[in-house]
């Protein structure tokens, strides 16, 4: 058992056309029958008067969004409407978080120049905003009127002689005036170049063969110690060698007698060590005197920590002696001291010049 409607007027069932909308549809209770096949189309009526305009039905659902149309041409700007009145102030929103700190600008000047009188002054920034460089352009102010004529300044130095000009013309020759007086002698000119040397002459004849001269040299020596007090030479007990007669020594003597003008070496050897009663530490210095004079830089220096110690020494020197006889001689400082396995050299070696 179904139930539908049925326009009282046409007889459409749950039409939407004009009439069905337009008249009231009744309720037909029963079964609805199949629907027949559609009849042929009737010849059209005539047109019947417009009925009244039905109630506006409710809006449908919206269909879907058709495919966009072409754009059509942009219409007339529209004149501005009024400015409207300013709204209230809103309320100001809550600080943001503090920023992180900005890298630190730079500010340096580049160009500064001039421009024409009346240009506007510019500034220009050719760097970045983290490293400003400022080009300056100031124009030119307008030439200001002529002062007053100073007071003449005093008069400035006398400038550098200019050069001299060029010389003029030679003038004609005058007449030969006469002979004037012999001047005088001019100074002697300077030696001229030394000429080319001669021819070597011949070779003169040999002279007779000169004896070779005697060496003078001595050596003497002393080997068991020897205790020698502050102040005191030392003594060599033998002379092992000598030639000649320009140095001369006595053994069991602290004394070389140098008896011949010249230049003379001499060279000392030995064992120091302290003497009886020395404490320590202790400082030893022997020295080598030309008659009773020390020899510069003919010495030796020994310090001792104790009673065993010893140390070997060497003293050489070359010395002239001019007048003679003349004496050679080991003296000892700074306390007592023994002296073992000593030697003495000295030879002359040239003649005084």
């Amino acid at each position: 058992m179904n139930d539908f409607y049925k326009c009282e007027f046409c007889g459409c069932s749950n039409c939407c056309c004009d009439c069905c909308n337009a008249n009231q549809m009744i309720l037909i209770r029963g079964t609805m029958g199949p629907q027949g096949p559609t009849g042929p189309q009737g010849p059209a009526g005539q047109t019947g008067s417009t009925g009244a305009t039905g109630a506006t039905g409710p809006t449908g659902p919206t269909g879907e969004t058709g495919a966009k149309g072409l754009t059509g041409p942009t219409g007339i700007t529209g004149a501005t409407g009024p400015t409207g009145p300013t709204g209230a102030t809103g309320a100001t929103g809550p600080t943001g978080p503090t920023g992180s700190d900005g890298e630190a600008a730079t500010l340096s000047v580049g160009t500064v120049s001039t421009s024409s009188p009346g240009s506007d002054a510019s500034v220009t920034n050719t760097g970045t905003p983290q490293a400003a460089i400022l080009d300056f352009v100031i124009p030119q102010g307008p030439t200001g009127p002529t002062g007053e004529t100073g007071a003449t300044g005093p008069t400035g130095p006398t400038g550098v002689t200019g050069a001299t000009g060029p010389t003029g013309p030679t003038g004609v020759t005058g007449a030969t005036g006469p002979k004037g007086p012999t001047g005088a002698t001019g100074a002697t000119g300077p030696t001229g170049p030394t000429g080319a040397t001669g021819a070597t002459g011949a070779t003169g004849a040999t002279g007779a063969t000169g004896s070779a001269p005697i060496a003078q040299a001595i050596s003497a020596y002393s080997t068991p110690a020897t205790q020698v007090q502050e102040g005191s030479a030392v003594e060599f007990d033998k002379t092992s060698s000598q030639n000649g007669t320009a140095i001369t020594h006595t053994d069991g003597t602290t004394t070389f007698t140098i008896n011949q003008p010249g230049i003379y070496a001499a060279t000392y050897t030995g064992t120091a060590s302290p003497g009886t009663g020395a404490t320590f530490p202790t400082t030893n210095l022997l020295q080598m005197q030309l008659n009773g004079s020390n020899i510069a830089g003919a010495d030796a220096q020994s310090i001792f920590n104790s009673s065993s110690d010893t140390n070997q020494q060497t003293i050489s020197a070359i010395f002239q002696v001019t007048t003679t006889p003349a004496t050679v001689q080991l003296v000892s400082q700074d306390g007592t001291f023994n002296y073992s396995n000593i030697k003495m050299n000295i030879y002359q070696i040239g003649a005084n010049s």
